[in-house]
């Protein structure tokens, strides 16, 4: 942890490996314009998982953040699903329990405590639905106030949870990235960018789902952990978190890690086949009912 009173966590960034610590628009590196990392320099110590709590927060002190004021819909401590699939014993990790119906609440709720802390009441982001969903939700919690800027071609279904939650929607014309380009303008003028591609603490709390099925397994890794990516958010935050685990001496091997994307829109993937450096350009009016997985440049 920065010794700064006034800093929640350390970052470090993705690509120069320049460290700083978080502020409210420090959002990505000053010096190569990559995305922060959380910065882990603890052992994770088992003896420090607060058992008695069925959310994120059981991995507070792993987490190195310890908000005075806990902004919480009880994210985390999700279910493991036995089934079947092709011959295969599977679990299946049931995240739409958590409490916007999406995994990406994990990482929301440790993001809006950072956020919080540092005093932000007013925070935007880019969406196409879930993300959009979850800060609209945990930023009435906060008492902030949310602007969402969505793609016209998102669900009306999650406009309307997000509208539900009190956050004001923008609608984008064009492709999903025109959000995106359209939340920055939003940022360069000022605004406290609350977002799930480019936040660290965001990060943070998806690494907590990798820490609950290692607790869920009897304190095992799985052999293989398979996640669909648009952003690769909860994948990266993932495999942070077996990282962790694998540094710490608490799990033997890494789980060999599958990322899918929609066979329509997928740059991750065909980068990965071509074995190419940079991700392959798609097209960006291409049509999938994988919409929530609709990036066609992630950030990472």
């Amino acid at each position: 942890m920065p010794e700064n009173q006034n800093s929640v966590m350390g970052i470090i960034c993705s690509e120069c490996r320049q460290q700083s610590v978080m502020d409210l628009h420090n959002w990505n590196c000053n010096k190569c314009g990559a995305p922060w990392e959380p910065v882990m320099a603890k052992k994770l110590e088992p003896s420090a998982i607060q058992s008695q709590t069925n959310s994120i927060w059981r991995y507070r002190e792993w987490m190195e953040i310890n908000p005075p004021s806990l902004v919480s819909l009880g994210a985390g401590w999700t279910p493991l699903l036995p089934a079947t699939y092709e011959g295969h014993s599977v679990w299946l990790k049931a995240e739409y329990q958590n409490p916007t119906g999406s995994f990406k609440d994990r990482g929301t709720e440790v993001m809006v405590n950072v956020l919080n802390q540092l005093g932000a009441r007013q925070v935007v982001e880019d969406s196409s639905g879930n993300a959009g969903a979850s800060l609209a939700a945990y930023a009435a919690r906060a008492g902030m106030t949310a602007e969402i800027y969505t793609p016209e071609t998102a669900s009306p279904t999650k406009l309307a949870q997000i509208k539900m939650y009190g956050a004001r929607v923008k609608h984008i014309p064009g492709p999903r990235e025109n959000a995106a380009l359209a939340v920055r303008e939003a940022v360069n003028a000022g605004a406290v960018y609350a977002s799930h591609a480019f936040n660290p603490a965001y990060l943070l709390g998806q690494q907590t789902a990798a820490w609950e099925v290692w607790e869920q397994l009897g304190r095992k890794a799985p052999d293989f952990w398979v996640t669909p990516v648009g952003q690769g958010g909860h994948f990266l935050g993932i495999w942070m978190g077996f990282q962790q685990l694998y540094e710490s001496g608490l799990i033997e091997k890494m789980p060999r890690m599958v990322a899918v994307q929609a066979a329509r829109i997928a740059p991750i993937a065909l980068a990965f086949h071509q074995h190419a450096a940079k991700l392959a350009d798609v097209d960006l009016n291409a049509k999938t009912i994988a919409e929530g997985v609709v990036v066609a440049k992630p950030v990472r």
